[in-house]
């Protein structure tokens, strides 16, 4: 092997750790923050790149306390939201909290909400559909859609699109 293809061997390596050793430092900083979000996103991916047994564990480790932390976190806030009214930010936090940790709470208000959400999903997009919004009428009707599919919503949504179709054709 010579010289050359040796220092080319060894910058690809470097490299490729220092990819690794990036999303490790930026998940501990995050971690140390307590942006459990972050955390959790730069842990996913540290383990993705890491070899070494030890460092897999403790990623393991770091990444299943981000969850949980993380997961106390959005049940706090959803709870308050709910208690504030805020129905979309609730659904929104239960549902990050259910993902990083499967909890009894988190999914009582994920099902508590599911119904509100769509309605309010769905109103959003009708008030789009009747400003005219055609995109923005298509974005919230998807999302009530995957909430909860209906043939009411699917009806809307190919309004909202034929609407949109007519309008750019100056049909």
């Amino acid at each position: 092997m010579s010289k050359f293809t040796k220092l080319l061997l060894i910058k690809l390596v470097a490299l490729l750790f220092s990819g690794c050793v990036n999303y490790t430092k930026e998940a501990d900083t995050a971690y140390l923050r307590e942006d459990w979000d972050a955390a959790v996103s730069y842990y996913s991916q540290a383990l993705q790149k890491e070899s070494d047994p030890a460092e897999i564990n403790r990623l393991k480790q770091q990444l299943t306390e981000s969850k949980r932390k993380g997961s106390e976190e959005h049940l706090e806030n959803a709870i308050a939201a709910k208690n504030s009214g805020n129905i979309g930010a609730a659904y929104k936090d239960a549902k990050t909290s259910y993902a990083y940790q499967s909890t009894n709470q988190a999914l009582t208000i994920i099902h508590a909400l599911k119904v509100p959400e769509r309605d309010r999903l769905l109103a959003l997009g009708e008030s789009a559909l009747e400003r005219n919004a055609w995109d923005e009428a298509i974005s919230h009707l998807k999302d009530a859609n995957l909430m909860d599919k209906t043939d009411k919503v699917d009806q809307l949504i190919l309004r909202a699109m034929r609407e949109k179709v007519l309008f750019n054709t100056g049909g």
